[in-house]
């Protein structure tokens, strides 16, 4: 995803210059980048989902419980 983003950022940059000297962007450019940000929203998301997800799994019994700390430590 770090890639992707990355990718994005360079092409909206890219965009940006070319707007700033009276070019204007194809629809299809445009939509790309909107569909990038709308995958990374979702991106972001679904880790904060896992993450919460991986803390509450652990709380289901005090042996989960104690397992997952000593995976963490």
């Amino acid at each position: 995803m770090d890639e992707l983003t990355k990718f994005r950022d360079d092409i909206k940059e890219k965009v940006e210059g070319a707007e700033g000297e009276g070019y204007k962007p194809k629809p299809d450019v445009l939509k790309w980048l909107e569909d990038v940000q709308k995958l990374e929203s979702e991106w972001e998301s679904m880790q904060e989902s896992i993450a919460a997800a991986k803390r509450l799994s652990y709380k289901c019994c005090p042996k989960c419980s104690l397992h997952s700390e000593s995976i963490q430590a």
